[in-house]
Formats: structure tokens, sequence, C-alpha cells
């Protein structure tokens, strides 16, 4: 993962499913801080094993559906 990719919360997390961006890596490795979008991009960290990254044409795609 590197600095603002578009991942989600795996669904074993509390905050599950949401979509945040990754604003910066963690120097001890494995973690990094995210901002999560729906949440006027509040940032908190988070284990990298705890989210997936959104590949770019399903972003568009809800992107596009949303603004229809």
């Amino acid at each position: 993962m590197k600095v603002g990719d578009l991942v989600r919360i795996r669904e074993w997390c509390r905050d599950k499913g949401k979509v945040a961006l990754v604003s910066e890596l963690a120097s001890w490795g494995g973690e990094v801080k995210i901002q999560l979008i729906d949440q006027d991009y509040k940032e908190i960290w988070a284990r990298m094993k705890n989210l997936e990254l959104v590949e770019e044409s399903e972003s568009i795609l809800k992107i596009k559906r949303n603004n229809l």
C-alpha cells in the first residue's frame, strides 16, 4: 500500500465496508493512517491486514452510479 490508495475496511472490523484513503505509512510497519471518506475524512490508524485495496474500475463505477 502507498499514500493515496483507496481502501475498504474488511468485514471482520468495526467499520466494515467503509472506504478510506491512505494518508500515511507507519515507520514501524504493518499499519497505515487512513481517512474515512464518509466521516469527513476522520483519520485513524489501521493494520494493513484489515484493509483491502479498492480497484480503480470499481470506484469509478460507484461514482458514476451515485451521480446518475
